[in-house]
């Protein structure tokens, strides 16, 4: 048989491929589609649930995607994203919250507002310079959400400093976390920055890093990298 008898056969086969190949993926993407609609079901408001999704092409979900394993998580993460739009209609933010509480409890509202007032993305920025590799930033970035009420402390205008550094010690001592954060908003920016200067004396196997933004005040206290190092590699 010639050259040219094969390659209607050839292109057959190509075709088909082709169309299996796109058949599967099409069926993956609508596998994909039908198990977000179920897992935000409860939002029970369409407008609501089709800016979760959009969230899906934002730039802060591409980033943050990349270090996400926990299906739940990631549900988390988009919610928070769309809060964040919400931020100018407050009526539809707190009905989201309400549902994200009654759905997720306490620890999946803070994973959300946490994404929401933009301390992941902060975080994974700070932390992309002292760490080895792209599964490090996995294992911190769920451990840190997995344990938002631990890691996270939210700072406010009438929080009384020296009670506020004794908390702060003891979550250190407690807990040794590589890194607690530390967030303030507006009004209660001033006792935040007070807060940060007093544990900068105080700290000494802490690096201590800040990030002011608007009217934001971010505060990172980081176990020291030799720190960590030492530990992992069982040198004392």
């Amino acid at each position: 048989m010639s050259s040219n008898d094969q390659s209607p056969i050839t292109d057959v086969a190509e075709g088909i491929t082709k169309g299996l190949i796109s058949w599967s993926e099409e069926k993956i993407k609508n596998f994909a589609q039908n198990f977000l609609d179920r897992k935000l079901v409860f939002i029970n408001h369409q407008e609501t649930i089709d800016l979760v999704k959009e969230q899906l092409k934002s730039g802060d979900w591409s980033l943050v995607k990349q270090y996400l394993k926990d299906s739940e998580l990631k549900i988390l993460v988009q919610i928070g994203l769309a809060l964040r739009k919400l931020e100018a209609k407050p009526d539809k933010v707190q009905d989201l919250r309400t549902k994200v509480l009654n759905k997720y409890g306490s620890r999946g509202l803070h994973i959300a507002q946490v994404v929401q007032n933009g301390i992941l993305t902060e975080f994974i920025g700070t932390i992309a310079s002292k760490v080895h590799s792209g599964s490090e930033i996995i294992e911190r970035v769920e451990n840190l959400l997995l344990n938002v009420d631990k890691f996270i402390l939210f700072i406010k205008k009438d929080d009384l400093v020296d009670k506020k550094i004794s908390e702060i010690k003891i979550r250190l001592q407690a807990n040794n976390p590589d890194a607690i954060i530390l967030f303030s908003f507006k009004s209660a920016v001033g006792i935040c920055k007070k807060i940060k200067e007093t544990l900068e004396d105080d700290l000494i196997d802490y690096s201590i890093e800040s990030k002011e933004e608007k009217n934001r005040y971010l505060v990172f206290i980081f176990r020291r990298v030799v720190d960590i190092f030492c530990e992992k590699e069982g040198n004392y």
